[in-house]
């Protein structure tokens, strides 16, 4: 009975965490029963790279996440914004463990495509043509089902 009681639990669990990423680019907050955002500073940095202009005339830059003192974590979610905005803007290219989230058609957000614990992760970001301003970088990282900090941010960085 024991056992069936676990296995239940189990299932119930991963119904409502999301070991792939999250669903949409809007859920920027997992579902982890009621567990809240841990408050303080995150034990996380996200460094952004000086922007550069390829060839087609694209500003983009690598973001970084990365734990503080070699603290890990299983799963983000990142959009760019505007500071002092709730726009989303520009739009970031997968790689190998991240995966794409369409906002809308000019603009997207990236999550984690696995739970495994990571160290760090990179991925580049292209700004809209044309677009001239300042821009942040926000995520929610989650070190583990019951640990995750939301909202946080990047340096501003300076798109020409």
């Amino acid at each position: 009975m024991k056992l069936l009681i676990l296995v239940l639990l189990s299932v119930i669990v991963l119904c409502y965490c999301y070991p792939e990423g999250a669903p949409s680019c809007k859920l920027n907050v997992p579902s982890h029963e009621k567990t809240k955002a841990k408050s303080g500073k995150a034990p996380y940095n996200i460094v952004v790279t000086t922007p550069k202009t390829q060839t087609n005339g694209e500003k983009t830059v690598t973001v970084t996440i990365s734990g503080i003192g070699s603290k890990t974590f299983k799963g983000f979610h990142m959009t760019a914004r505007v500071p002092n905005s709730s726009a989303t803007i520009g739009k970031f290219t997968p790689s190998d463990n991240a995966k794409i989230l369409q906002c809308n058609p000019s603009s997207n957000a990236i999550t984690h495509k696995d739970n495994e614990d990571k160290e760090s992760i990179s991925f580049s970001w292209s700004a809209p043509k044309k677009y001239k301003g300042k821009v942040e970088f926000r995520a929610t990282i989650v070190k583990e089902y019951k640990e995750f900090y939301t909202n946080v941010k990047s340096s501003q960085v300076v798109i020409n």
